[in-house]
């Protein structure tokens, strides 16, 4: 098991795939412990960004930026609830982001070793 620097954090374990259409509840929180959550589509495009949101809401739940080549790339529950929190508090600060932060480092061990949670392009 490696031990990921910030908390208990086990890289590999507890990734829950989702899948393209599948509605399900994000979760998130605030650096000023607000909890929220939003029932939303995996891969769903939200229309009504913030004006401070810089993030591109499309393939919602892909683990990595946006939405790649042709959106394919593993889809989880940890990636979409960071994709969430980023999408309503975008700021820049990857591990250290006050709001998002602890929502990446959950998503992190996805993004490495999510490959159960593969889909390809939709086209």
């Amino acid at each position: 098991m490696i031990f990921f620097p910030f908390g208990n954090q086990v890289f590999g374990q507890n990734i829950e795939c989702v899948k393209i259409g599948q509605s399900i509840f994000s979760v998130w929180n605030h650096s000023e412990n607000i909890n929220y959550n939003q029932k939303i589509k995996v891969g769903q495009i939200i229309l009504d960004k913030p004006t401070n949101s810089n993030y591109d809401s499309g393939c919602i739940g892909r683990c990595g930026e946006g939405c790649g080549k042709d959106g394919s790339g593993y889809y989880t529950l940890d990636c979409l609830n960071h994709d969430m929190c980023t999408f309503y508090d975008s700021k820049f600060g990857w591990i250290f982001d006050r709001d998002c932060g602890d929502e990446l480092v959950n998503a992190i061990d996805d993004f490495l070793f999510g490959k159960e949670c593969y889909i390809k392009s939709q086209d």
